[in-house]
């Protein structure tokens, strides 16, 4: 399940979440954005439960994006008791995406 974040949920989602949290920052006229969006969805299918899957829309959100200093888009950060433990920009593909949850799994 993907969770879509806004100003009022973002600081309990993200910053006091008892689990990795990975937010997807983008925008629906990014082409980039688009394309990796089936990846985060499949993504978010295999590591329910283990890893809390959010998206950012920043152009409803631009204080979010610039609260985590997101810059270009797709941006994805990945969170661990509220901090950011992983930058991406750009795309990556399912396999990359993997052992980098795979490797920060094993941190958190």
């Amino acid at each position: 399940m993907i969770i879509h974040v806004s100003k009022e949920n973002f600081e309990d989602e993200i910053l006091y979440s008892e689990i990795p949290v990975i937010v997807d920052f983008w925008a629906k006229w990014c082409k980039p954005c688009l394309a990796f969006a089936p990846i985060f969805e499949k993504l978010s299918k295999e590591y329910e439960g283990k890893v809390k899957f959010m998206k950012c829309d920043v152009e409803k959100n631009k204080t979010i994006a610039d609260l985590f200093d997101v810059k270009s888009i797709p941006t994805v950060l990945i969170f661990c008791d509220g901090k950011i433990v992983k930058r991406i920009t750009g795309n990556y593909n399912l396999q990359e995406m993997k052992e980098i949850l795979d490797k920060i799994g094993e941190k958190c």
